[in-house]
């Protein structure tokens, strides 16, 4: 069954101004550790979160799955200490916070200009390569012109084919994927988007724009 976009982890949109501030925020000593985010957000401990973390440098965001650890209410805050969240991030973004530590130490002093906007989604589809049979994935971090695809059979294959359920319309879309880079953990693919028509084209912009309307996460001031 389709899963909406609009569902899942809370979504924060983080903007630290100093990159010091990203290392104060942070918590716990470790390989991934995790972050404090101040927001008044009802979230309770245990509860999925989806950081997008913004520092100064980095010309695009960061996306850090991760879940609360505990909660500091308003009513319970110390003095000097806002009411916020502590954020523990799961193994698989050891390298995406590793890249955040470095930037803010000043050690990384370049960074990779993303085109388009990438978006956080969840949503089933399937993957076909060659005389292959279907293989289950799942799109995450969709944009006009691609997106990661997640799952443990992705295709080898170079080039393949996706096939989802818009979620909004029920209207069976069909892309192209060439792929650009793939990733161990989580395993999957970076792939863009090939078109065989221009009614696929513009069957996949019309979802991936009403997957931008409702996928507005909560900013905050870092």
């Amino acid at each position: 069954m389709p899963v909406s976009p609009g569902s899942g982890p809370c979504h924060l949109r983080v903007f630290y101004g100093r990159p010091q501030k990203f290392l104060d925020d942070t918590l716990w000593e470790g390989p991934c550790g995790g972050l404090f985010v101040a927001t008044d957000q009802p979230l309770v401990a245990g509860d999925p979160v989806l950081l997008e973390v913004h520092v100064q440098g980095a010309p695009n965001g960061v996306f850090l799955d991760g879940s609360v650890r505990w909660v500091r209410r308003a009513a319970g805050a110390a003095r000097g200490k806002p009411p916020g969240v502590g954020i523990e991030f799961s193994d698989a973004c050891l390298k995406r916070v590793t890249f955040l530590r470095r930037l803010a130490r000043g050690e990384v002093t370049q960074a990779l200009t993303r085109r388009k906007r990438r978006t956080p989604v969840a949503l089933p589809a399937k993957a076909v390569a060659g005389n292959g049979g279907p293989v289950d994935v799942v799109l995450r971090d969709v944009s006009q012109g691609g997106a990661f695809v997640a799952g443990e059979r992705v295709p080898t294959a170079d080039k393949f084919q996706l096939e989802f359920d818009s979620p909004y319309t029920r209207q069976h879309i069909v892309v192209g994927a060439e792929v650009r880079w793939r990733s161990s953990a989580p395993r999957g693919a970076g792939v863009q988007f090939t078109f065989d028509a221009p009614a696929h084209r513009l069957a996949l912009a019309a979802f991936v724009s009403r997957v931008e309307c409702e996928s507005e996460p909560v900013t905050v001031l870092g």
